[in-house]
């Protein structure tokens, strides 16, 4: 659930070492400088109701719940 903000800063971290590019891409980097986050504040690359935010905020933590109990099998 890491907004675009989160996103662009792993990438121009990381990219240098994971591929030929050294920074995130121009698209993803005009989104952050129009505050355009994503699902943290409904707006990004998509457009997000409150509706929509809930639903996947609600889809996220439902997933990450299995992942932690399976993760208490290992």
């Amino acid at each position: 659930m890491g907004g675009l903000d989160i996103w662009l800063a792993a990438e121009d971290n990381l990219f240098g070492a994971l591929c030929n590019s050294d920074k995130a891409s121009e698209s993803l980097r005009s989104q952050v400088a129009q505050g355009r986050l994503g699902v943290k504040n409904g707006k990004g690359f998509y457009e997000y109701s409150d509706e929509q935010k809930a639903k996947a905020q609600r889809e996220f933590y439902k997933r990450l719940l299995i992942q932690l109990r399976a993760s208490k099998n290992y």
